[in-house]
């Protein structure tokens, strides 16, 4: 996870005519800042202001480090520079030509981004009915005209906004993958754009990595109840998210992998399905809307088998305990740490809403004997790419 530093990260009252360094980037991290100069000078009505970013050391600036030179601020006035990406080891310095200026740098500094490890977003045109080619059976199907994804991509999922649903037929599902293999990046093809909405899915693990050797073209194919030639209607823009491999082809806009820690899930805390193995409790913080679940970390501070040895546990939500956990065998009987990878199915939960995760625990028989080992806690740290 990125280690990062917000808000304020320098401020100074400007000597007169003298280049001063307000905010470094720490080294080995990169930023995304704000300059803020107020003109707050009581021995003269004006100041001009210099503005310059230097790699290092200020030594001589030269031409080409200014991004403002002379400009004028009035008693009162201020300026203001937004967006400014400063590199590690690169120095915001600002001059002004009296006394009493005052600067204040904000943003967000943060580890750099190590290279391969970039998740960015393909996005379709507008997928029109219109414009899907029917199979002349219950498919049919459209390609990105858009872009393809590149040599390289190894696809996390994707996300459907449908706009208009795909009427006429009793039903509609799509699937996103390439021509050949029209569901390589859906591990969930049930999802309906029958009607306006948001859906998705996370990748079919198996083909997550068609467009490893060359770059690919996605496919998007709806499928229906009868015959595709029943729709009469529909619209939507799919968002394919990818981990970038390869370096070179890394695009400014990548997005990052967030994640929601639960609190203490303390034994005593958890609700017992009465008459069953099984046990559970809720988070308190939620998935945001837009998430695909990638997987989660289990850190278990005491063991839940003091009676019961085959304590194990799922992450989902409630009616489907088990849709975030790909592997339900993870013991918690004792001390120590455990994880999965979601359920591919269940990853993209969150696409539409935001949801509340929920932790099953089940024992041999009955979960009152794993309460009444008055034994077990953790913390569950759940992964996920936020798309919104």
């Amino acid at each position: 996870m990125t280690d990062r530093k917000r808000g304020r990260l320098g401020v100074a009252e400007l000597a007169a005519a003298t280049n001063t360094v307000v905010y470094a980037v720490t080294d080995g991290r990169d930023a995304v800042v704000k300059v803020f100069i107020s003109n707050l000078a009581t021995a003269a009505k004006q100041t001009l202001i210099d503005v310059a970013v230097v790699n290092g050391a200020i030594g001589a600036l030269a031409d080409e480090d200014y991004i403002i030179r002379g400009k004028e601020l009035k008693l009162g006035e201020f300026l203001e520079l937004e967006d400014l990406s400063l590199a590690a080891d690169e120095c915001i310095v600002v001059k002004s030509s009296v006394a009493g200026a005052t600067v204040r740098v904000s943003g967000t500094e943060q580890d750099a981004a190590s290279p391969g490890v970039h998740v960015q977003k393909l996005t379709s045109q507008s997928l029109a009915f219109g414009a899907f080619t029917d199979n002349e059976n219950t498919t049919g199907y459209i390609d990105f005209t858009s872009g393809v994804l590149p040599a390289g991509a190894i696809v996390l999922g994707w996300k459907a906004t449908v706009a208009t649903g795909f009427t006429g037929d009793t039903s509609a599902a799509i699937s996103v993958g390439i021509a050949g293999d029209l569901d390589a990046f859906s591990a969930d093809t049930a999802m309906s754009v029958l009607a306006a909405a948001t859906v998705g899915s996370a990748a079919l693990a198996a083909a997550a990595g068609a467009s490893l050797a060359a770059a690919a073209t996605p496919r998007v194919t709806v499928t229906s109840g009868s015959a595709f030639a029943d729709v009469e209607a529909g619209s939507m823009v799919v968002d394919i998210y990818y981990i970038n491999t390869v370096l070179e082809t890394v695009a400014e806009t990548t997005y990052e992998l967030s994640k929601v820690t639960s609190q203490n899930l303390a034994i005593a805390n958890f609700t017992d399905n009465t008459g069953a193995a099984t046990g559970y409790i809720d988070f308190i913080p939620q998935v945001p809307a837009g998430a695909i679940v990638l997987g989660w970390k289990a850190t278990v501070s005491e063991g839940f088998g003091v009676l019961d040895t085959t304590a194990v546990m799922q992450v989902g939500i409630a009616g489907a305990v088990g849709s975030l956990t790909a592997d339900a065998t993870k013991s918690v009987a004792a001390a120590g740490v455990v994880g999965s990878a979601a359920l591919a199915a269940g990853a993209a939960d969150g696409i539409a809403a935001a949801f509340t995760p929920r932790v099953t625990v089940t024992g041999a028989a009955d979960f009152t004997t794993i309460q009444n080992g008055a034994a077990g806690a953790m913390v569950v740290e759940i992964f996920y790419l936020l798309t919104a």
